[in-house]
């Protein structure tokens, strides 16, 4: 058996490629709080975790990488995969997120909202972070596809993700909490059927709304008819003598 198809070679390496990965964000991190991420050189990095400018940009293409890259897509997106078949996929994506990072460590959790405050304070971040998210929702479409039966392009898929995501951008690092409504009950997104909308809960009901014309009022009816009688003018035909 080669190296290359050895498991636990490939193994070893893997995981000495995640701790190289994670003592340059360690020492970006840190050196982005005490002196600014402005103020901090790729440089600086490089000789903060003494390794050499290859394996740093290999690694991290550019600084801004150094805050943005996480392992959090794939994970999430496999949680999601594995929910149970009953859920529904607002429910699964509760629960993924739930599991994904209710399984961070305190210190996994820190450097997480360390990470969101520079993003959200650091507009070269926020920009570049702004820039990933149709990478993210590429992936995120594709596994709601996978798991509701519709193609990625669906409308109801794409809400369903765009909603995600905002949410994401507009609370970065806020998960799920236990008690939300992830292991039951919450709207059945993408379960209502071809053109009922996604958190539609009785599809029969809105396709009946939707063929029943709505009840008008008399002051409705009036409009309809034509000119509005005056209180006591009587019948709508001609006063008008003959000649």
């Amino acid at each position: 058996m080669s190296e290359a198809s050895d498991p636990q070679t490939t193994g070893l390496r893997e995981r000495k490629k995640a701790r190289t990965r994670q003592l340059i964000q360690e020492h970006g991190l840190r050196l982005f709080r005490e002196q600014g991420y402005e103020a901090t050189t790729v440089q600086q990095i490089i000789d903060a975790a003494e390794v050499s400018e290859s394996t740093f940009f290999r690694y991290f293409p550019t600084k801004a990488e150094v805050v943005l890259v996480d392992d959090f897509d794939p994970i999430l997106v496999s949680s999601f995969l594995a929910q149970p078949p009953g859920l529904t996929a607002i429910q699964a994506l509760r629960a993924s997120f739930r599991d994904t990072f209710g399984a961070l460590s305190d210190d996994e959790t820190a450097a997480m909202k360390e990470r969101n405050e520079l993003v959200v304070t650091v507009p070269e971040l926020r920009a570049a972070m702004l820039d990933q998210l149709s990478s993210t929702m590429q992936v995120l479409g594709e596994a709601v596809a996978q798991r509701t039966g519709r193609p990625p392009n669906d409308p109801a898929v794409r809400t369903l993700v765009g909603a995600v995501v905002g949410v994401a951008v507009a609370g970065p690092g806020r998960a799920p909490r236990r008690g939300d409504g992830s292991a039951g009950g919450g709207p059945p997104a993408l379960s209502a059927g071809p053109g009922v909308p996604a958190g539609v809960s009785d599809p029969a009901a809105w396709r009946g709304r939707r063929r029943r014309p709505p009840a008008r009022s008399s002051r409705d009816r009036g409009r309809l008819g034509g000119r509005r009688r005056a209180p006591g003018s009587g019948s709508r035909r001609s006063c008008s003598r003959d000649p």
